[in-house]
């Protein structure tokens, strides 16, 4: 005799994790039921606002036809029927997984990026004792360049817009910080390298240092606390 499952039908259980997906799709867009409702209409699949919320709310489920299926994964994943079909659980560890993979690109491309402005800005102050007549030019265009754009696209609305705007500008402050920060560190090594170290410099390399030591030890209480 063949084993009986307790379990659902597959195609059950694919419509069920499609009719969760549309509904999460639905929501992380802040659309209503009308608006997905005119976006599937602009695929070239008509449905209504009251399929719509039965498909992820009626008990049973309202069914989704191949056009309802194809229309979805035209207006949610570009196309892709099988990311569509997708159950939430598997969609959010791909997107845990590329965040993690993001950040940690950005955290190695940033330590070479700082290593590199650092060496940069090394050879500048290197510039200063061989050609002070460059090395000031040079400065002139350090110190006019026009601020950093970047791009954090938080909008939703007045609140988004403001912590848009506060998030930009701890940007453009963080990359300032960092660059002044790391120009001091460049001269005092120059002035090591060429023999034009002075008391003033030994006042300044511990003064920074301890500032340094206790920002980073604040950073990790905080840390610690979280």
């Amino acid at each position: 005799m063949p084993r009986r499952y307790a379990a659902r039908p597959i195609a059950e259980r694919g419509e069920t994790n499609l009719a969760r997906r549309v509904e999460r799709e639905r929501k992380a867009r802040g659309w209503s039921y009308e608006t997905l409702a005119k976006e599937m209409t602009d695929v070239g699949c008509t449905i209504s606002k009251a399929a719509l919320y039965s498909i992820e709310n009626g008990k049973p489920p309202r069914r989704i036809t191949v056009d309802e299926l194809t229309g979805f994964a035209e207006i949610f994943t570009d196309g892709d029927v099988a990311e569509m079909l997708k159950p939430p659980e598997l969609v959010d560890q791909d997107r845990a997984h590329e965040l993690v993979t993001n950040l940690l690109r950005c955290i190695d491309a940033f330590g070479h990026l700082a290593s590199e402005t650092f060496t940069a800005l090394l050879a500048f102050y290197d510039l200063v004792y061989e050609n002070s007549e460059l090395a000031e030019y040079v400065g002139h265009q350090l110190d006019s360049r026009a601020p950093a754009q970047y791009e954090v696209d938080l909008k939703a609305g007045p609140e988004g817009e403001v912590v848009t705007e506060l998030a930009l500008l701890r940007l453009v402050m963080a990359d300032h910080e960092h660059l002044q920060e790391m120009r001091t560190a460049a001269r005092m090594a120059a002035a090591y390298r060429n023999g034009n170290w002075s008391a003033e410099d030994d006042r300044l390399a511990e003064t920074e240092l301890g500032r340094l030591r206790a920002k980073i030890e604040k950073a990790r209480l905080e840390l610690e606390e979280d």
